[in-house]
């Protein structure tokens, strides 16, 4: 066990080595459960020398702490070494003046959000408790309530019921935040859960999330593009600029593939596929200034498993792409979405 949590946070301090190095984003989103429990169960040292590669990399932060319930069984930092080590790492970090977010509360889709709502009130009293009782620095609270309305719900009240209670509860010199995914339209975007507008009213500030992976593909005749090109991805990028909204960026990368034979469907897999040298041919490579998309012909059969479920054996002549975001999308003042980083490098 000791071997597997050293091998963990070797991981996670390599991951951020590798993501600032090529990169001008000076904010960092930490959110891989697995890796942060090894961390934060491990000796100070080691938070030490993580909290020492953060600082000289960016100048704001946010931390994920657990999806509902922050403190309870089972989530990263239930046991009083990791809650030790959690207030450390907050310390040390401040000592540098380097800002801390802390993010709770985590779902996606309308099902998700409504578990979440039902004991929304609980879980808030009972993590801010939680943070006041270790005397952890922070500067501010993110939550990420993702697409509340997915099928065809009406949870706007709902959501903003949650913020107005969090926001109630929690000290007023902490700024409150929370991801979406917006975009230009107002009326879009209360249909996806979001009335901005409302939600600044209470004192809840957006952070929009520009993920080109995440976003999806079409085909345009025979070729695949992504829905997210560079004059869509540079269109959103001025007009979050224009609101003054915060944006997180993800430059990470997916391999796709068409779901089914009529090629209708394209759908990113699970995980890169298992092949040998022999197995693709390079047929050829699509660039824009911010993504990549290389083209493989299959030359045997393989396997691939879809991220929605379901797989697809491929055979001699069927098409495997490879999706990579370039870091030349960030910009100095976006928060760069680590956790996509560290799992297409796993």
């Amino acid at each position: 066990m000791t071997h597997k949590f050293s091998t963990l946070i070797l991981l996670l301090v390599a991951g951020l080595v590798f993501l600032s190095c090529p990169t001008k984003g000076q904010g960092i989103v930490i959110a891989n459960e697995q890796i942060q429990t090894a961390l934060f169960n491990a000796d100070s040292a080691s938070v030490k020398a993580f909290s020492d590669t953060i600082s000289s990399k960016y100048n704001r932060v946010i931390l994920h702490l657990g999806r509902s319930y922050v403190f309870r069984r089972g989530n990263i930092y239930t046991s009083g070494r990791s809650r030790n080590n959690l207030k450390y790492f907050a310390d040390q970090l401040q000592g540098k003046h380097i800002p801390l977010t802390l993010w709770f509360f985590d779902s996606f889709g309308e099902e998700a959000f409504e578990k979440i709502y039902a004991e929304y009130k609980e879980m808030v009293d009972e993590n801010l408790r939680g943070l006041e009782s270790i005397k952890l620095p922070y500067a501010g609270i993110v939550i990420d309530l993702e697409w509340i309305n997915l099928k065809h719900g009406n949870n706007n009240e709902k959501l903003e019921t949650v913020i107005g209670y969090l926001r109630e509860r929690m000290p007023k010199d902490k700024k409150l935040s929370f991801f979406a995914s917006l975009i230009e339209t107002s009326k879009e975007n209360v249909l996806r859960g979001y009335n901005v507008d409302r939600l600044i009213r209470r004192s809840a500030y957006p952070i929009a999330m520009l993920y080109p992976v995440d976003a999806g593909f079409h085909l345009d005749g025979k070729t695949i593009l992504p829905w997210l090109d560079d004059k869509r991805i540079n269109f959103l990028k001025h007009y979050y600029k224009k609101e003054n909204w915060e944006v997180a960026i993800s430059p990470g990368d997916k391999w796709i593939c068409q779901q089914h034979f009529d090629l209708t469907e394209i759908e990113p897999l699970s995980e890169k596929p298992n092949f040998s040298a022999t197995q693709l041919s390079l047929d050829k490579t699509s660039r824009q200034e911010y993504w990549k998309l290389e083209s493989y012909s299959v030359a045997s059969p393989m396997t691939v498993e879809f991220e929605k479920g379901g797989k697809r054996v491929l055979h001699p002549g069927d098409k495997l792409y490879h999706f990579s975001v370039d870091p030349a999308i960030l910009e100095s003042d976006n928060y760069i979405w680590e956790y996509y980083h560290l799992r297409s490098k796993n």
